[in-house]
């Protein structure tokens, strides 16, 4: 089973990518609603509330975990990974690395209100780490 779960519900948009990408995939889902957003909590917080999800996944049964939340994977996908070595952990990497990576310092991101940020994200299941493990695992 692979285990997705996000501070609230922007991580649908991933489940839905998944369960398109691998139909016949036994898929869960955790919104932590009760601590959502995690943009203002701080590093530490977020760490604890992660690496307890992760094991939760794991403890239903989950051999894969995806963090659909930017902020998750940014402050906590190390931990969880060295917590969990025997689950394939995947992180949601913000669109913008890849465009200053490819741009330099040219690289601008704007969001779906005009303003600069990130305002939509999604994951690419036909190449790369995450795919091969949602593949393998699913």
């Amino acid at each position: 089973m692979i285990g997705i779960f996000d501070s609230s519900l922007g991580g649908l948009s991933v489940l839905a990518a998944i369960a398109d990408a691998l139909p016949t995939a036994d898929l869960t889902y955790l919104a932590d609603t009760a601590h959502v957003p995690y943009g203002d909590k701080g590093d530490a917080f977020i760490r604890e509330r992660v690496l307890k999800i992760g094991q939760f996944l794991v403890d239903q049964g989950c051999s894969v975990i995806v963090v659909a939340c930017n902020t998750a994977t940014a402050a906590a996908v190390a931990e969880l990974r060295e917590a969990l070595p025997d689950v394939p952990v995947i992180g949601i990497e913000p669109g913008v690395k890849p465009a200053a990576a490819s741009r330099g310092d040219r690289a601008r991101v704007h969001n779906r209100r005009g303003g600069n940020g990130i305002g939509a994200y999604s994951i690419n299941t036909s190449c790369g780490q995450g795919a091969d493990h949602l593949r393998r695992k699913a």
